[in-house]
């Protein structure tokens, strides 16, 4: 491995010394990346990405010669996913915050799915034009050759329960968009009356004519090879068990007792007859692999509960993704295991991701940042032992302007094991540094090495940013995950806290000169460190936080129902019941607003979907009445992951200054 992984190295330009230039100005951070969503066709003949310059957002798909085959014009969409179906169609798939339905009162972000069909250069959109089916798409599960023929096989809900499994659809015409056209998000909208079935279906999709076929009702789905349902699973609300089935309409497999819905199946295994399912209900495995045709026992995988599964262009496992200071592929075969780990070696010390790769792995696309890298693809043709630039992320970030990032480890005060990424403004001593803290969002989420445009942003400007994994955070088992529950505002604010102590006792921040900020999950954390804790920072700035527990759980009633698992999810993150519960009063900084002990902004979008809006009004209007001061900036037509560029960009701004004026570098 050392000699094939010095061959690739071999192939890398070597990066100058670093000389530290004058920092970028500020809104070259919160930009959205220049290259994204990179996929390499099965044969690795062809790749497909999505660019983004200012308001212009394209899908590029060339040859590897650099013959450009198609650019769609994407305009305001809002691309999430981008997918290969064998050599000649592209699968793109946006979202968008709207209205499920006539009746409706919260947004739901609610997906398209838009085939791109390079040989006919036509475009159309899944189920647009489908009758007794929602448009909006609710997952892909992959595309299949079937006797020369490719298919797409995706899940909606649809407006009135079709029990003839295999029954024909209406044909959805691809004359609807051709290449060249716009692909508008707003003017795919086609909702009709609110659903009648909430059992989302499977269909099977021509991705040539739209026609649909209806497959499967369920609630999960492995498609083989072949395009048969190897295996499907089911949840029943009233037992509160999840089972997985063989087939179409098989036997029974596995039952497993699950009041939060955390069962799920992922898809096929390693071959034909097997299905890889997720249980979270033991502590000797999170990943299962089980024989759909016999009573074998069920094979542990993993006990990592964010671990992810990798699919072939056929649906068959090939590898799992498994979270870690750096995230990385386990391959089932050792023989393409040792390649990718040759390639991946070949970048270190940075940090570098597999994104993409041909049907044979002879062709991979991966993603490295690190020291003076902001984020680059590159192309690597494993035969040839050849690397190529594809694209890089943020293109106007140079030598010198890019943050070192490192782990840093320490002990919560109940001695639980903890470490955190410290991200160091470049060139700058690491002495009694002015500190920003920015917990992540989740809280079921971590942050790793390597590239992050908000802490660099902060960095750039002369700030030591720390990123605490607190209890609950994943990629570390799920004991850790479940020693979250329960904890919010407690321990887990504690486990941030004691990482700012830490820092200082290590010299490498000042306690005096700290800040807080966060987005979601971690604005909630913003807020509660200065008002259920005190002392502790100079200022808070909450992005879409949660604010107000007791209004969480109202909303949680109202969105999922009294009997609804996602609201048993809530109350077991809370550690309360939807009942009243004055005991959370201590733990939510709406309720503790009076004695908030530091300047507060809030920033939240218009169209998130995740977080109310009406928590961060909740708060301004605690906060106000309590004559605390605070700020407040609602962010138009944005959503939770600030997905839009001038947005993006005027938080960044408004947040910066704010800390600058609140707990400035030179004072």
């Amino acid at each position: 491995m050392k000699r094939l992984a010095a061959a690739f190295a071999a192939c890398l330009l070597l990066a100058p010394l670093t000389s530290f230039a004058d920092p970028a100005p500020i809104e070259t951070y919160g930009r959205l990346p220049a290259t994204a969503l990179v996929a390499l066709s099965p044969s690795g003949e062809r790749i497909a990405f999505v660019t983004v310059s200012g308001t212009s957002h394209r899908l590029v798909v060339k040859s590897l010669d650099g013959t450009v085959l198609d650019v769609v014009e994407l305009e305001d969409a809002t691309v999430r996913t981008v997918d290969w179906a064998g050599e000649d169609h592209v699968i793109i798939r946006t979202s968008l915050a709207e209205y499920a339905g006539i009746g409706e009162w919260q947004e739901y972000e609610t997906f398209r799915a838009f085939v791109v069909t390079l040989k006919t250069k036509q475009i159309f959109v899944v189920f647009n034009h489908a009758q007794d089916v929602s448009p909006a798409e609710k997952g892909f599960f992959g595309s299949r050759n079937v006797d020369g023929h490719w298919y797409g096989y995706f899940a909606a809900e649809p407006t009135q329960v079709n029990t003839d499994i295999g029954g024909r659809r209406p044909t959805n015409p691809v004359s609807s968009l051709s290449i060249g056209q716009t692909i508008h998000s707003e003017a795919t909208l086609n909702l009709g009356a609110k659903t009648a079935a909430t059992m989302h279906a499977f269909y099977r999709v021509d991705l040539d004519t739209g026609e649909l076929s209806q497959v499967l009702i369920a609630d999960g789905s492995a498609i083989g090879p072949d395009g048969s349902v190897g295996a499907h699973g089911k949840y029943d609300p009233v037992s509160r068990q999840w089972t997985l089935y063989s087939g179409a309409e098989g036997r029974g497999l596995v039952t497993i007792d699950d009041p939060f819905t955390e069962s799920a199946l992922l898809g096929q295994g390693r071959k034909p007859g097997t299905a890889i399912f997720r249980r979270l209900d033991r502590a000797d495995g999170t990943l299962w692999a089980r024989s759909t045709s016999d009573d074998g026992a069920p094979v542990s995988l993993t006990n990592d509960p964010a671990a992810t599964v990798l699919y072939s262009a056929d649906g068959l496992a090939v590898a799992l993704r498994l979270e870690g200071e750096r995230p990385h592929m386990q391959f089932f075969d050792a023989a393409v295991d040792k390649t990718v780990g040759s390639v991946t070696e070949a970048f270190q010390p940075k940090s570098v991701e597999l994104v993409s790769a041909s049907a044979d792995f002879n062709r991979l696309v991966v993603k490295s940042s690190g020291a003076d890298d902001a984020g680059t693809y590159h192309l690597v043709d494993v035969k040839a032992r050849k690397v190529q630039s594809i694209g890089k992320s943020y293109p106007d970030l140079g030598t010198g302007q890019i943050a070192a990032t490192r782990i840093v480890n320490y002990k919560a005060a109940d001695g639980m094991a903890l470490d955190g990424i410290l991200t160091v403004p470049p060139g700058a001593e690491v002495k009694n540094r002015p500190l920003v803290v920015l917990p992540h969002d989740g809280p079921e989420q971590r942050d790793h090495l390597g590239f992050d445009w908000l802490p660099q942003a902060f960095a750039s400007r002369g700030y030591v940013v720390f990123q605490p994994n607190y209890r609950g955070s994943s990629g570390y088992g799920l004991g850790f995950r479940n020693a979250g529950f329960g904890e919010l505002g407690r321990k887990m604010q504690t486990d941030i806290s004691d990482g700012v102590a830490e820092l200082a006792r290590q010299g490498i921040a000042d306690p005096k000169r700290t800040c807080i900020i966060g987005i979601g999950y971690g604005g909630y954390d913003a807020l509660a460190g200065v008002t259920v804790q005190h002392g502790l920072y100079r200022c808070a700035v909450s992005v879409g936080g949660v604010t107000d527990l007791h209004g969480l759980l109202d909303w949680g009633l109202g969105r999922y129902g009294v009997l609804g698992a996602e609201l048993r999810k809530l109350e077991r993150r809370l550690g309360a019941s939807s009942e009243a519960d004055s005991a959370i009063d201590a733990y939510s900084p709406a309720a503790q607003a009076a004695s908030a002990d530091a300047p507060i902004l809030l920033i939240y979008g218009k169209n998130d979907t995740v977080v109310p809006t009406s928590q961060s009004e909740t708060m301004a209007r605690a906060l106000a009445r309590a004559g605390k001061p605070v700020q407040s900036i609602v962010l138009k037509d944005e959503d939770h992951w600030l997905s839009h560029e001038t947005t993006r960009i005027q938080m960044l701004k408004e947040t910066v200054a704010f800390v600058e004026k609140n707990n400035p570098v030179n004072k």
